[in-house]
């Protein structure tokens, strides 16, 4: 009887230390507490961070580029600029294009004495340009524009200029504008620019008062045509563009550079 009893006691399980339990989660929860008031604190850390940066960011100087419209006329198209708090910086050399009707190419730098220098192949035009007027009639157009810098008819650049492109065989784009009897003679140079598709060709027609002054056919490939023409006592001056042919249906572009009126 006394065996039987050892036996039973021997075998039965020891009773948990609930107590060293309890010690041990408590200690493990106050980590975790600890640890994710830090992970709070840097999360709060983080995001002031963010906040400062942010703030940084939209104080930087931004890069913009604009059009530059007088009487609804593009007389430059992306001028470039940077806005850098509540104030507009314009780029020098766009100033001197721009407001003096000049290229990049006609004036320098001059370093040693702190000069801009307009070059002597530059010479100023007597008159006023076309493109600085308000045309009072547009006729059925794809697309056209003023004063763009990346044309070229025959790998010449014209500063002031008026272009029109269109895919189509026979189509036709006029600009009519009053001059009011105030000039004596037109100028300007035509061609087809060289971004034109194959074989392009087109017409240019100065009118006055809606009568014929002078019809210019034009090819790709070729050197600019001059124009001048009389325009004494002449009230509208109108420009006619046609697309007479092209091998495919690619864009043609007629270009009229240099427009001036003298008076």
């Amino acid at each position: 009887m006394v065996i039987l009893l050892w036996t039973a006691t021997g075998f039965s399980a020891a009773k948990p230390d609930y107590k060293q339990l309890y010690e041990n989660l408590l200690k493990q929860y106050n980590s975790l507490k600890s640890e994710n008031a830090n992970l709070k604190k840097q999360i709060n850390t983080l995001q002031n961070q963010v906040k400062l940066l942010n703030q940084k960011i939209s104080s930087l100087p931004k890069e913009y580029e604009y059009d530059l419209v007088k009487d609804d006329v593009t007389i430059s198209e992306k001028l470039p600029f940077i806005s850098y708090k509540g104030r507009r910086y314009v780029l020098f050399d766009s100033i001197i294009t721009t407001f003096l009707c000049i290229t990049n190419k006609d004036y320098a730098f001059d370093v040693q004495e702190k000069k801009v220098k307009i070059l002597s192949s530059f010479k100023k035009k007597e008159g006023t340009w076309l493109t600085d007027l308000k045309p009072t009639y547009l006729g059925m157009f794809s697309s056209f524009g003023f004063n763009d810098e990346n044309i070229t008819v025959n790998y010449q650049k014209f500063f002031k200029n008026i272009w029109w492109k269109h895919w189509t065989n026979g189509a036709q784009f006029s600009l009519t504008y009053k001059i009011e009897g105030k000039y004596k003679k037109f100028s300007c140079w035509l061609g087809i620019a060289d971004c034109s598709t194959n074989s392009s060709k087109g017409v240019v027609r100065i009118l006055g008062d809606d009568k014929l002054l002078g019809e210019y056919k034009l090819e790709l490939n070729r050197k600019p045509t001059l124009a001048e023409i009389n325009v004494e006592g002449i009230n509208t001056l109108t420009l006619q563009f046609e697309r007479t042919f092209a091998a495919d249906l690619g864009d043609t572009y007629i270009c009229v550079g240099d427009p001036l009126l003298v008076p």
